[in-house]
């Protein structure tokens, strides 16, 4: 899972969905485990990430339905909620941001790390929506949890986002100027 999402982030997309498709080949006949829902929810994030909204919403639903069989794995509820959150906003159904607030809620609630995504995938998502303030309230929180919980890698994601809100409330003058 780690590997998958280290290939990911470098921008090798193919490698990462191999060793997703490795893993979950190694326990698919296998009893539900924690390990067995967490390959189903780092696909579900690739599948997410990749456009495919069906299969996104597919395979979290498996993973979250193993999670639950299980009990006791708020993180990674909360993590494949986020996906299927997104996907199902994706794919027009803005059910989906009632996920991605239970996403936010379970992470602040567990003090974990993902809540940042969280912020960052809800605040992508009601920008599509129009809602621009709420769009900067989530940035800033998930700027905030980046840099409490030392994610330099979403803390640079959130704040370049954080950069566009003035050219998205119409003030390109100092959009200009921060971008630069």
């Amino acid at each position: 899972r780690k590997l998958a999402s280290l290939h990911w982030d470098a921008g090798e997309r193919d490698r990462s969905f191999e060793c997703l498709e490795r893993a979950l080949a190694l326990v698919e006949d296998r009893p539900t485990s924690v390990h067995k829902a967490h390959i189903l929810g780092s696909l579900s994030r690739n599948l997410m990430l990749a456009g495919d909204t069906e299969a996104t919403i597919q395979l979290g639903g498996q993973a979250i339905a193993m999670m639950e069989e299980l009990g006791g794995d708020e993180e990674g509820r909360a993590f494949v909620l986020n996906n299927i959150g997104s996907a199902r906003v994706q794919a027009g159904d803005a059910g989906g941001l009632d996920d991605l607030e239970q996403s936010v809620a379970i992470s602040e609630a567990i003090n974990s790390a993902d809540i940042a995504r969280g912020y960052g995938n809800l605040a992508s998502l009601v920008t599509d929506l129009g809602q621009l303030g709420r769009r900067a309230e989530l940035l800033e929180k998930g700027v905030a949890a980046a840099k409490r919980f030392g994610l330099a890698d979403d803390r640079l994601w959130l704040g370049s986002e954080l950069l566009w809100q003035p050219y998205w409330e119409g003030s390109w003058d100092e959009a200009s100027r921060g971008l630069d």
